[in-house]
Formats: structure tokens, C-alpha cells, sequence
């Protein structure tokens, strides 16, 4: 079975061929529930975790009624039967931390967020699963943390990177800024990168990041060995990625993926 892509409505129609070569790429509209920047930015809509989806009730019922996903509509549907998508009733809003409710990260067995703005049923969730939860002072951790193993990351953060070594996670601290987020200062890593069969894929080019740089110019051997990462890292400069909720590329805008299997 294809994985669903979920995509913002802003996303390059060059980007969206790709992707839809590997899974069924499903359209995220902007919601007026959100500020501009973020608006049609599936991690902020959606939270996959837990092998489920939760969805923001009316960005649910966006998708279903939009004409770019007239495709994927019953394949929304069968998963909402099965149980595995299940559109939620939020208080997803235009301010933090209304607008953050699903912007964790879920690696492994940990749900990763500012526990006291996370979902109620995500928390749920997480609790009868037996899921560890890590309480970090980032809301916007998803956007902020990209997981490329299950207890290993990168971050600009430095709370969200101090918690997380603390709790024995080996974490990458890197420079803030270098990414591009149309309407705001800068945009942050877990937007611009992510893991998909073992594989991290990092849309934009790397010279522009001050931190991440130097690694790119490196074989991927070296690469791994410096990360301690166990996966095997593709640096790449055209528009494919998984995850992505901001661009690396100076002369890109906005767009977000975000990749379930």
C-alpha cells in the first residue's frame, strides 16, 4: 500500500509530481483558524502518531470537499471506517498556544511536545498506549525537532535539545535561522527535512545553512559517523522531501509535507 502524502495547497506542482510517484498525495487547504504563515501547514492540522491520524474536524471536512483530492476521498473514508483516521473536535486557533494542539513529534515510543498544550486525546492516547511523554517548553515542537531515528534528531532549539539529551536522546544542536518562512523571521528544521525508509531527505541547498553545511561536503560515511545517526543521509537540492513544513532554498516559499504509512 502507497503511503498518504499530505501536502500544503502552496506546494510546487513540480515537488507534488514527485511525491506522487511514491504515495497518494492529498491536499491541505489554508485554514482561517490559523495565521497565514502556517496556515495550510499539515503538521498543524493533522498529528500522525500513535499509527493513527488525528485530524482537525474542519480541516477534514476541507479535504473531503476540495476537487484536488477527489482521488484519494474514499481512501480518506475507509481509513475514518477502520478507525485509523479520526477527525477530532480542536480548538485549533489563530494564537499559541491554541495553534499548536497537534504540533508535536511522535519517535518510537515517546510523544514529544509542551504536554500542557497537546490535544487532550493525543494525551489519551498516549496514555493507554503506555507512550512515554517528554515535556519540553517548545510548542512548536514538530516544527522544531527532526527525528531521524528513534531516539536521534536535530534541532535549533536549545531547551528542546537540553531535554532531550538529558533524557539520553542524541541530538544534533544547529544554528538558528538560514531557513526561509515567508511571514516570519526564519523558519525552523523539522519543517524542512525528514526520514522516510531510512532515509533523510533535506530539500534546499545546504551551503546556506551555516551549521549544517560542512556536513553535506562530507562523504556520507563521514556524515553518519559525526551524526551517530543509523540511518544513511541524501543531501539533495531540488524539491523532494518528506515532512517538510519550510524550505531550505533562499528562493523557495512555503510549502509542507507530511508523509503517512
Amino acid at each position: 500500500m502507497k503511503p498518504l502524502i499530505f501536502v500544503s495547497e502552496n506546494i510546487y506542482k513540480e515537488l507534488k509530481k514527485q511525491l506522487a510517484k511514491i504515495g497518494r498525495v492529498i491536499t491541505v487547504a489554508a485554514t482561517e483558524k490559523c495565521y497565514q504563515a502556517v496556515a495550510s501547514h499539515p503538521d498543524i492540522q493533522i498529528c500522525a502518531a500513535f499509527g493513527k491520524l488525528l485530524v482537525d474536524a474542519d480541516a477534514y471536512g476541507a479535504m473531503l470537499g476540495s476537487d484536488k483530492n477527489i482521488a484519494a476521498r474514499d481512501e480518506l473514508k475507509q481509513l475514518e471506517k477502520k478507525g485509523m483516521l479520526l477527525p477530532v473536535v480542536s480548538k485549533l486557533g489563530r494564537s499559541y498556544p491554541d495553534s499548536v494542539i497537534f504540533n508535536g513529534k511522535f519517535t518510537g515510543g515517546y510523544w514529544i511536545h509542551h504536554l500542557e498544550h497537546s490535544h487532550h486525546d493525543i494525551l489519551k492516547m498516549a496514555d493507554d498506549m503506555g507512550v512515554k511523554k517528554i515535556h519540553v517548553n517548545q510548542g512548536y515542537t514538530g516544527c522544531s525537532l527532526v527525528m531521524v531515528g528513534p531516539e536521534s534528531g536535530v534541532t535549533a532549539d536549545k531547551g528542546v535539545h537540553k531535554t532531550l539529551t538529558g533524557g539520553g536522546f542524541d541530538v544534533l544542536l544547529i544554528e538558528r535561522g538560514h531557513i526561509l518562512l515567508p511571514g516570519l523571521k526564519y523558519g525552523f528544521i523539522g519543517g524542512c527535512a525528514g526520514l522516510y525508509q531510512g532515509r533523510l531527505y533535506v530539500n534546499g541547498d545546504l551551503s546556506t545553512h551555516l551549521t549544517v553545511a560542512p556536513l553535506g561536503n562530507s562523504s556520507p560515511k563521514t556524515v553518519w559517523n559525526v551524526l551517530k545517526f543509523p540511518v544513511c543521509l541524501f543531501w539533495i537540492s531540488v524539491p523532494l522531501f518528506f515532512l517538510m513544513r519550510k524550505l531550505m532554498m533562499m528562493r523557495f516559499r512555503k510549502v509542507m509535507v507530511m508523509i503517512w504509512t
